[in-house]
């Protein structure tokens, strides 16, 4: 993390897209996130990538998509909601999303990017749990 850090500069971005993982015909997670990455965020995802790599790791096979997670869905244990088929997914949501980009991201906020951070993630039926184990700063911040 140190390393990739050095490596990077800070940077900040503006985030103009909504979008959903892996796909809004079955969205997993709602994101908000930039149309075009800064060239200093793409730096520091190949430093992480390639310090992970030379640690044992495998490398990730999905491209990268820096984003800010909005909502994610809940898969299992989920209550239903009336009028609507348990897990359904709102009719043409990649529509909804391309409409809400242009009210809700009309002013385009930024995000700063100026640390970096390693976190433990432990998945629990009531929800994540996420642990900052270590941060790093970025040059230039």
């Amino acid at each position: 993390l140190e390393a990739a850090c050095q490596q990077a500069r800070a940077c900040s971005f503006e985030l103009n897209r909504l979008g959903a993982f892996p796909n809004p015909k079955n969205p997993g997670v709602i994101w908000a996130g930039p149309a075009e990455p800064p060239a200093a965020l793409l730096s520091l995802e190949a430093g992480l990538s390639a310090g992970l790599e030379a640690a044992g790791f495998a490398s990730e096979s999905r491209p990268f998509h820096p984003h800010l997670t909005l909502a994610r869905r809940r898969r299992r244990g989920r209550p239903q909601r009336r009028g609507r088929e348990k897990g359904s997914v709102p009719k043409d949501l990649a529509r909804a999303l391309r409409e809400a980009e242009g009210r809700c991201l009309a002013s385009r906020p930024a995000l700063a990017l100026t640390e970096a951070a390693l976190f433990k993630s432990e998945l629990r039926p009531e929800g994540a749990i996420h642990t900052i184990l270590r941060k790093a700063g970025l040059p230039g911040s």
